[in-house]
């Protein structure tokens, strides 16, 4: 389970499905840094709220998706 040190609550349980391809879709773009990228995804494309996608967006950034 991810740490709490950086001060975010968390609020949000689980991830959304997704097969292999988005998950290295997303791994690549945050290899090269574009976590905006990884934001829109989920946001628009997924169409989730702004506040859940920045949770994935942190989780994916760190690894943890």
């Amino acid at each position: 389970m991810p740490d709490a040190r950086d001060g975010w609550l968390r609020t949000f349980r689980g991830y959304p499905e997704m097969n292999e391809g988005v998950k290295r879709m997303l791994r690549q773009y945050a290899k090269k840094g574009q976590y905006g990228k990884v934001l829109i995804f989920f946001s628009c494309k997924c169409e989730l709220d702004i506040d859940y996608s920045e949770f994935l967006t942190r989780e994916v950034a760190r690894g943890y998706l």
